[in-house]
Protein backbone atom coordinates (compact mmCIF):
# COMPACT_ATOMS: atom_id res chain seq x y z
CA UNK A 1 0.00 0.00 0.00
CA UNK A 2 1.22 3.46 -1.25
CA UNK A 3 0.20 6.39 1.67
CA UNK A 4 -0.67 9.45 0.47
CA UNK A 5 -2.25 7.76 -2.96
CA UNK A 6 -6.03 8.64 -1.43
CA UNK A 7 -4.72 12.61 -1.39
CA UNK A 8 -5.76 14.01 -4.73
CA UNK A 9 -9.44 13.20 -4.13
CA UNK A 10 -9.49 16.31 -1.52
CA UNK A 11 -7.73 18.52 -4.31
CA UNK A 12 -10.38 17.19 -7.12
CA UNK A 13 -13.63 17.79 -4.36
CA UNK A 14 -13.01 20.98 -4.44
CA UNK A 15 -14.61 22.08 -7.98
CA UNK A 16 -16.63 18.96 -7.47
CA UNK A 17 -18.40 19.86 -4.11
CA UNK A 18 -17.77 23.82 -5.32
CA UNK A 19 -20.74 22.90 -7.78
CA UNK A 20 -22.78 21.08 -5.54
CA UNK A 21 -23.10 23.38 -3.20
CA UNK A 22 -23.62 26.34 -6.03
CA UNK A 23 -26.18 24.30 -7.93
CA UNK A 24 -28.36 23.27 -4.94
CA UNK A 25 -27.29 24.32 -1.68
CA UNK A 26 -24.24 24.50 1.18
CA UNK A 27 -27.15 22.47 3.13
CA UNK A 28 -27.67 19.77 0.70
CA UNK A 29 -23.68 19.64 0.30
CA UNK A 30 -22.84 19.50 4.19
CA UNK A 31 -25.38 16.83 4.13
CA UNK A 32 -23.66 14.62 1.30
CA UNK A 33 -20.67 15.18 2.86
CA UNK A 34 -21.58 14.21 6.07
CA UNK A 35 -23.32 10.92 4.49
CA UNK A 36 -19.50 10.17 2.68
CA UNK A 37 -18.46 10.70 6.26
CA UNK A 38 -20.70 8.34 7.65
CA UNK A 39 -20.26 4.96 5.21
CA UNK A 40 -16.23 5.98 5.38
CA UNK A 41 -16.08 5.36 9.13
CA UNK A 42 -18.55 2.17 8.99
CA UNK A 43 -16.82 0.82 6.47
CA UNK A 44 -13.60 1.22 8.32
CA UNK A 45 -15.22 -0.34 11.68
CA UNK A 46 -17.06 -3.13 9.46
CA UNK A 47 -14.32 -4.43 7.52
CA UNK A 48 -11.03 -2.16 7.70
CA UNK A 49 -9.13 -4.83 9.73
CA UNK A 50 -6.64 -6.25 6.72
CA UNK A 51 -8.49 -4.79 3.81
CA UNK A 52 -6.38 -2.45 2.02
CA UNK A 53 -9.01 -2.12 -0.58
CA UNK A 54 -11.48 -0.73 2.23
CA UNK A 55 -9.21 1.46 3.73
CA UNK A 56 -8.01 2.87 0.48
CA UNK A 57 -11.04 3.56 -0.40
CA UNK A 58 -12.48 4.88 3.03
CA UNK A 59 -9.43 7.45 3.47
CA UNK A 60 -10.24 8.50 -0.41
CA UNK A 61 -13.54 9.24 0.98
CA UNK A 62 -12.10 11.22 3.81
CA UNK A 63 -9.58 13.21 1.98
CA UNK A 64 -12.67 13.77 -0.93
CA UNK A 65 -14.50 15.29 2.04
CA UNK A 66 -11.86 17.83 3.58
CA UNK A 67 -11.13 19.47 0.13
CA UNK A 68 -14.90 19.50 -0.13
CA UNK A 69 -15.44 21.45 3.44
CA UNK A 70 -12.80 24.00 1.51
CA UNK A 71 -15.63 24.83 -1.30
CA UNK A 72 -18.49 24.37 1.57
CA UNK A 73 -17.36 26.88 3.94
CA UNK A 74 -17.10 30.07 1.94
CA UNK A 75 -20.56 29.48 0.30
CA UNK A 76 -21.81 28.99 3.15
CA UNK A 77 -20.56 31.50 5.62
CA UNK A 78 -21.73 33.71 2.52
CA UNK A 79 -25.36 32.44 3.07
CA UNK A 80 -25.69 32.40 6.42
CA UNK A 81 -23.77 35.97 7.07
CA UNK A 82 -24.41 38.10 3.79
CA UNK A 83 -21.76 40.16 2.60
CA UNK A 84 -21.66 42.55 5.18
CA UNK A 85 -18.17 41.82 6.86
CA UNK A 86 -17.79 38.51 4.53
CA UNK A 87 -14.06 38.75 5.07
CA UNK A 88 -13.78 38.74 8.66
CA UNK A 89 -16.73 36.36 9.15
CA UNK A 90 -14.93 33.70 6.81
CA UNK A 91 -11.46 34.11 8.17
CA UNK A 92 -13.44 33.35 11.55
CA UNK A 93 -14.82 29.66 9.75
CA UNK A 94 -11.52 29.25 8.51
CA UNK A 95 -9.64 30.07 11.77
CA UNK A 96 -12.47 27.05 13.41
CA UNK A 97 -11.39 24.63 10.74
CA UNK A 98 -8.04 24.65 11.68
CA UNK A 99 -8.71 24.25 15.46
CA UNK A 100 -10.83 21.80 14.73
CA UNK A 101 -8.24 19.80 12.92
CA UNK A 102 -5.70 20.67 15.39
CA UNK A 103 -8.29 19.41 18.10
CA UNK A 104 -9.38 16.27 16.23
CA UNK A 105 -5.85 15.16 15.69
CA UNK A 106 -5.31 15.79 19.67
CA UNK A 107 -8.41 13.87 20.42
CA UNK A 108 -7.92 10.51 17.89
CA UNK A 109 -4.66 10.37 19.49
CA UNK A 110 -5.91 10.39 23.24
CA UNK A 111 -8.22 7.65 21.93
CA UNK A 112 -5.96 5.62 20.46
CA UNK A 113 -3.83 6.11 23.38
CA UNK A 114 -6.46 4.56 25.67
CA UNK A 115 -8.20 1.86 23.79
CA UNK A 116 -5.12 0.79 21.64
CA UNK A 117 -6.78 0.68 18.10
CA UNK A 118 -9.05 3.20 16.46
CA UNK A 119 -11.71 2.22 15.87
CA UNK A 120 -13.04 4.43 19.20
CA UNK A 121 -11.89 7.11 16.72
CA UNK A 122 -14.40 6.58 13.93
CA UNK A 123 -17.43 5.69 16.63
CA UNK A 124 -16.63 9.71 17.65
CA UNK A 125 -16.48 10.96 14.02
CA UNK A 126 -19.73 9.04 13.49
CA UNK A 127 -20.90 11.11 16.83
CA UNK A 128 -19.48 14.28 15.22
CA UNK A 129 -21.21 13.30 12.03
CA UNK A 130 -24.74 13.01 13.53
CA UNK A 131 -24.44 16.10 15.63
CA UNK A 132 -23.58 17.71 12.03
CA UNK A 133 -26.97 16.84 10.69
CA UNK A 134 -29.08 17.84 13.25
CA UNK A 135 -27.28 21.38 13.57
CA UNK A 136 -27.38 21.74 9.37
CA UNK A 137 -30.72 20.65 9.27
CA UNK A 138 -32.18 23.17 12.09
CA UNK A 139 -30.01 25.87 11.16
CA UNK A 140 -29.02 25.75 7.09
CA UNK A 141 -32.27 24.59 6.04
CA UNK A 142 -34.28 26.98 7.23
CA UNK A 143 -31.78 29.98 6.74
CA UNK A 144 -32.55 32.25 3.47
Amino acid sequence: MVPGKERPCGRISINWIGWLTDRYTPAKAMLFSYGLILLSSILLIAFGDDNPFIYTVSFAIFWFNLGGWLAIAPTSTLKLFGLKNYSQNYGLVFTAYGLGAITGVLKSGLLLDYFGNYYNVFYYVIALCVLGVIITIKYMESSP
